[in-house]
């Protein structure tokens, strides 16, 4: 007979997984959780992880973290990311046997993000966590969704002002990201560099709209749609 290997994935298809959180050192962190993969985002990670782990000496009580599966960011949800790794070509049998199934436990591996603060005239409102170079240049969405933040670790990140978490990190840029610049409806936003290019990015997905924007023989340091 055949071994039960129990339910397989179905991609698209929500389902409860079981999680085990994992340090950088990868020691396991709290106890098994199960979850729903397509209603937890990274925002409930944060705080499954905040009821499992002691907070280190010294360290801010706010502090969010990155969260990756697979050598996945989780930008959204478990479940894009289970689509990704189940989507993808298997080469071979030994590839499928790292597929995970309805019973397999997620290691879910957490690093600490970066910090900038947004400080108004009287107090700091929030603390949003993320950058690992400075940042260099802000813009809030017209309508009121976003904050796009650019930065000297070549990154353009945009931010969930309803949650105060972040939403994505864009990568593609080259060098120092020295200005962002939303598009009127909002769904578009334009990030300028020290690598000469302009990147468009679609504001709700995080993806690269169309192909870098080359011409310029100097730094782009300014952009007005």
């Amino acid at each position: 007979m055949e071994k039960d290997e129990g339910p397989t994935f179905e991609e698209g298809k929500s389902r409860t997984v079981i999680i085990q959180f994992r340090d950088q050192e990868e020691q396991d962190v709290g106890f098994e959780i199960s979850v729903e993969s397509a209603s937890t985002s990274k925002l409930d990670l944060n705080r499954l992880l905040q009821g499992v782990r002691e907070p280190a000496a010294g360290e801010d009580e706010n502090q969010v973290f990155q969260f990756y599966l697979d050598d996945k960011e989780i930008k959204a949800s478990i479940q894009d990311i289970l689509d990704r790794i189940h989507g993808s070509k298997v080469k071979d049998a030994q590839e499928k046997k790292k597929l995970y199934t309805g019973e397999t436990v997620l290691p879910i591996l957490f690093k600490p993000e970066a910090m900038f603060r947004i400080r108004p005239v009287t107090r700091a409102s929030s603390t949003l966590e993320g950058h690992n170079g400075a940042v260099l240049d802000l813009t809030f969405s017209p309508d009121g969704k976003y904050l796009a933040s650019g930065a000297g670790d070549a990154t353009m990140r945009l931010w969930d002002l309803t949650t105060e978490c972040p939403l994505h990190t864009c990568e593609g840029h080259k060098d120092h990201v020295l200005f962002v610049a939303f598009s009127p409806d909002s769904q578009v936003v334009a990030s300028g560099c020290m690598d000469k290019a302009v990147h468009l990015w679609d504001s709700e997905t995080g993806e690269q709209v169309g192909k870098p924007l080359k011409g310029h023989t100097k730094f782009v340091t300014s952009i007005a749609w």
